[in-house]
């Protein structure tokens, strides 16, 4: 059932942007998911993609993999439109670099307050030393922070990288496939 909302969310032709703002904002009241961002535009792959990538990760999975069953090409489509805070790991150290100058450090902080070792290390290599150890103390300086806080931390950051792919500096399509091919090796 969900997954064909995303299904024909992701296969819609243009459609009223107010009817498709009433659908997310009901759908995130249910799933108890956020909007990513405005929709600026109705339907596709891009749309179900953000849609997906608003809500929990477990829920997210679980509707991709059940429209994967369905349809396999378009669950593959909408997949490599998704983009997470994890999938940082796949960015090279010249886009690492890029974005940390797009990011503020307090917000890199509360995003790697939660994080695995192996992404705190790839992130904050990208940066100076001064600003690394700047990062590290901030962390230990902020406490325990509510979930939603962290969250948001991580959506700027993909939003930042989402700014870069549109402005053609970071290929995330590209990426995606070279870490698919590398699993399957």
């Amino acid at each position: 059932a969900r997954d064909a909302v995303v299904e024909r969310l992701a296969t819609m032709g243009p459609t009223p942007v107010e009817v498709i703002e009433r659908i997310v904002k009901v759908l995130c009241q249910k799933t108890g998911g956020q909007p990513a961002r405005a929709l600026s535009q109705t339907g596709g792959l891009r749309t179900a993609a953000a849609l997906l990538n608003s809500l929990e990760k477990n829920l997210s999975q679980s509707v991709l993999q059940d429209l994967e069953k369905r349809n396999p090409q378009l669950g593959r489509e909408i997949r490599q439109k998704m983009f997470t805070f994890d999938d940082l790991v796949l960015l090279g150290p010249a886009a690492l670099q890029k974005l940390m100058r797009e990011i503020d450090l307090r917000d890199l902080a509360m995003s790697l307050k939660s994080a695995g070792a192996h992404l705190k290390n790839i992130l904050l290599s990208a940066v100076s030393k001064r600003a690394a150890a700047t990062v590290h103390e901030e962390i230990s300086m902020l406490g325990p922070l509510p979930r939603r806080e962290i969250e948001a931390a991580r959506g700027r950051i993909v939003k930042a990288v989402r700014h870069l792919e549109d402005a053609g500096e970071v290929d995330l399509n590209n990426l995606r496939n070279t870490y698919r091919n590398e699993l399957l090796v």
